[in-house]
């Protein structure tokens, strides 16, 4: 039975129908302080989440994937695995059981100051997370990661009306450098944030629940010290967008595609990706360890097919779920 109070239907989230809204209006965005506060309410929707994700490199070459996820009044969501190349090998978990805290977190504002405060609710600070526009500091598991996340350009923001539901998400792109267990590393890393109507969670959202298939970020950095990261999302109907940064000059692409190339057991192994007048290719190199059993992520790199130049280093994390 389908009910409406005052604005939107309420339905379940199970199949997809055009009422839902697919097609995404998508631009690119410098943040203000108060846009990344769990009060900011964009188009009368609410905070469902920020994610904090690195994908970082140390003077080894050893990759680690890093992230943690908090909401408005908790951290529920985390990540700290070491990449072990192949895909036939699993990532080794870099922390024990219960090292990095989940639970009721705080999320304050300090306006005069300049930032925003994350941190655990009335327990030790095992981690700390401040937030400046486009710039962020990571500490977590009692210093043992220690990131700081510096925007390389405006972010990806788009908004997805619908009769039946609205969202809208955000994908900010940033240079990483610090330390990991006293190592110190760099690469990239994004964060994102998304909302969504009142008394729904990302999870329970159309983009997680039906619309997204395929979602990759990456950043390549080239021996003159250049930097080009992008993000490209696809799935259902028309939902679908690219964004390229090519030295901190952004741009939103709108003719996009992708052409997924499985494994004999149903992981990604490459992906060709149009996205307007250019074209990339992404390579699988690992497996990163999965916080949910709903979604999988590979890491590789993403070339332009172009670009004469090799990259010193390369980074990429693809994640994907196909419906059904």
């Amino acid at each position: 039975m389908t009910k409406s109070y005052g604005q939107k239907f309420i339905r379940p989230t199970t199949v997809y129908e055009p009422e839902w809204g697919s097609q995404v209006i998508a631009y690119t965005r410098t943040p203000e302080l108060m846009e990344y506060f769990r009060t900011y309410s964009p188009h009368g929707l609410a905070s469902q989440g920020i994610w904090v994700v690195a994908n970082v490199m140390d003077e080894d070459g050893q990759k680690y994937n890093l992230f943690r996820q908090y909401k408005a009044f908790d951290t529920t969501m985390t990540v700290a695995s070491k990449e072990i190349p192949g895909l036939q090998s699993n990532p080794q978990q870099l922390f024990k059981p219960g090292e990095m805290y989940l639970g009721r977190c705080s999320q304050e504002l300090y306006e005069e100051e300049g930032f925003i405060e994350i941190k655990p609710y009335l327990t030790n600070p095992t981690f700390n997370i401040k937030v400046r526009p486009q710039q962020i500091s990571w500490q977590d598991v009692e210093g043992r990661l220690n990131l700081e996340f510096n925007a390389v350009g405006p972010a990806l923001e788009y908004y997805c009306p619908g009769l039946w539901e609205d969202d809208m998400y955000r994908s900010e792109p940033h240079y990483v450098t610090g330390t990991l267990d006293g190592k110190p590393v760099s690469g990239y890393g994004v964060i994102d944030a998304a909302w969504g109507p009142l008394g729904c969670d990302f999870v329970q959202s159309k983009i997680y629940k039906l619309l997204e298939q395929y979602w990759v970020v990456w950043m390549n950095i080239f021996e003159d010290g250049s930097k080009e990261c992008g993000v490209y999302l696809d799935g259902v109907d028309d939902f679908r967008t690219g964004y390229y940064n090519q030295n901190g000059k952004a741009a939103v692409t709108h003719h996009n595609k992708v052409e997924v190339i499985p494994t004999e057991d149903g992981f990604i192994k490459g992906a060709k990706i149009t996205m307007d007048d250019w074209s990339f290719e992404f390579t699988s190199e690992s497996k990163i360890a999965q916080a949910t059993s709903f979604v999988s992520w590979a890491s590789g790199k993403v070339l332009n097919t172009a670009d004469t130049r090799k990259p010193v280093k390369s980074f990429a994390w693809f994640e994907f779920f196909p419906k059904g």
